[in-house]
């Protein structure tokens, strides 16, 4: 991606964090514990946050231009899958620190530790489609099963959290039966 690219999705995500963030939390109501300012710079805060990691991660792997070597050419797209990994996990690991130190402290300390949040979900979804992409053009029979067992793993996820949801709402249910119940013996 280039720079002008990596800028304009930093700013796209961070707008509709913004969106989402100011719709769940009623930011723009009177009685919000969240000011309007710092929602907007919270947002600001996020497209910076996506910007520097973004760079970043075209900045961090050696480059591949003018070798001509396939073995070097390999071991160097390799290094760069490695560096990367490391990097992701970095900052997945420095986001649930910042995460677990500051949750329980209120809403204002939500507002700065979500976008680091953010920046770390958007790095690792982009790890995950270039772990992909190269296990599929460089490993191209390993690349199939691996794209299967991500596929099985996902819908896996997805099928218990649709189980969940379904049992909470039953739940909910026969809480609001039980509630009529009595009412309606009583009469």
């Amino acid at each position: 991606m280039t720079l002008n690219e990596i800028f304009i999705f930093s700013v796209i995500i961070g707008i509709l964090f913004g969106l989402y963030y100011f719709w769940k939390k009623k930011i723009l109501e009177e009685k919000s514990p969240i000011s309007l300012v710092s929602g907007v710079f919270a947002v600001l805060l996020t497209i910076a946050i996506l910007v520097l990691l973004n760079g970043l991660w075209g900045d961090i792997v050696p480059s591949i231009k003018g070798v001509r070597s396939e073995v070097i050419i390999n071991k160097l797209i390799f290094q760069g899958f490695l560096i990367r990994s490391i990097y992701m996990l970095v900052l997945v690991g420095g986001s649930l620190l910042l995460y677990f130190a500051f949750y329980r402290k209120g809403e204002k300390y939500s507002m700065v530790v979500l976008p680091y949040f953010v920046g770390s979900i958007i790095i690792t979804g982009r790890w995950l489609v270039e772990t992909c992409r190269m296990i599929i053009e460089k490993y191209a029979k390993m690349g199939v099963y691996a794209i299967l067992a991500g596929v099985i793993i996902l819908m896996s996820f997805v099928v218990y959290y649709a189980q969940e949801k379904k049992e909470r709402f039953g739940a909910l249910i026969k809480k609001e039966e039980t509630k009529e119940s009595p009412s309606e013996s009583s009469e």
